[in-house]
């Protein structure tokens, strides 16, 4: 029925790598299925077979998105064995804590961003500046935190 053999297999890779993109919440995995499923449900795929397949089998896309993504704890211990937090200076701006963080990504990428706490529960990141360049991000960071 397929073009080409993994084609189905091609499919369910397609959709784990976008859901990470788009929808991923590495907070907790307690609904990951249903997240899955709701995503796969809003979605088009532009092969028509694979499509009807997607549309006659949701739960077989849950299960195999689900076995590529893995365990959401497992992604975090990674994430934690490569990334470093190398400076944090903590502010207080119209009674709201922000913490301002200069990342450290396995020695090949850095970040710096601005975490506001709006409450006790809730809190907003801010992506302020990314490179692949120590040199460009410190640059950055000094260029940022004169502004202050």
């Amino acid at each position: 029925m397929v073009k080409t053999p993994n084609e189905y297999q091609s499919a369910y890779l397609e959709i784990a790598k976008e859901f990470c993109k788009r929808k991923l919440d590495l907070r907790g995995e307690e609904n990951l299925p249903e997240k899955i499923q709701n995503y796969i449900g809003s979605i088009t795929i532009e092969d028509e077979i694979v499509m009807a397949n997607l549309k006659s089998h949701p739960d077989l896309y849950v299960e195999n998105v689900l076995k590529i993504i893995g365990s959401v704890d497992d992604l975090r211990k990674a994430l934690a064995e490569h990334v470093k937090v190398e400076k944090v200076v903590n502010e207080k701006v119209s009674g709201y804590k922000r913490h301002n963080v200069l990342y450290n990504i396995a020695n090949e990428a850095y970040a710096i961003c601005c975490i506001t706490e709006k409450d006790k529960i809730h809190s907003e990141i801010q992506f302020i500046e990314n490179s692949n360049s120590i040199n460009d991000i410190l640059d950055y960071w000094q260029m940022y935190e004169s502004l202050k």
